[in-house]
């Protein structure tokens, strides 16, 4: 992941745009860099929720998910924080059926794949207590 920091006052916005990014902005109140942001990672086990995927948890933040009046997607690390942001990396010989789709009443979810749809990630935000029940109809 690169991080494009921008000092805003008390705060380090990190725009996260392109092909494979989330398409969101992550904000944290310190300069971020992969050693800083391990400290937000959390394990996360998509089956522990109800939640079928295809592919590896690359990681999990914790933090709070919002969304401004302007309609920019925002993450706020935070270890108190409220929701998980999840990248779940899948790929395949051209196959788009990779990754997860029966993620229900996510906070977040987007799709970044190649142009062939053979590999990507898959981005969500969850509440923590999110859980996703299974009906025999879907089964």
């Amino acid at each position: 992941m690169v991080f494009e920091n921008i000092n805003a006052g008390k705060m380090f916005l990190n725009r996260m745009y392109g092909k494979y990014n989330p398409q969101m902005t992550m904000v944290s109140k310190e300069y971020l860099d992969s050693e800083v942001i391990s400290k937000f990672n959390v394990s996360f086990e998509p089956a522990s929720v109800g939640i079928e995927m295809d592919g590896r948890v690359s990681y999990a933040y914790l933090g709070d998910y919002r969304v401004n009046a302007k309609g920019t997607k925002i993450f706020e690390l935070s270890l108190k924080g409220k929701d998980l942001f999840v990248c779940l990396d899948w790929g395949g010989c051209f196959n788009d059926s990779r990754g997860s789709h029966n993620v229900k009443d996510a906070k977040y979810v987007f799709r970044a794949s190649s142009n062939g749809g053979g590999s990507g990630c898959t981005f969500f935000v969850l509440p923590l207590d999110y859980k996703q029940d299974i009906s025999e109809d879907e089964i």
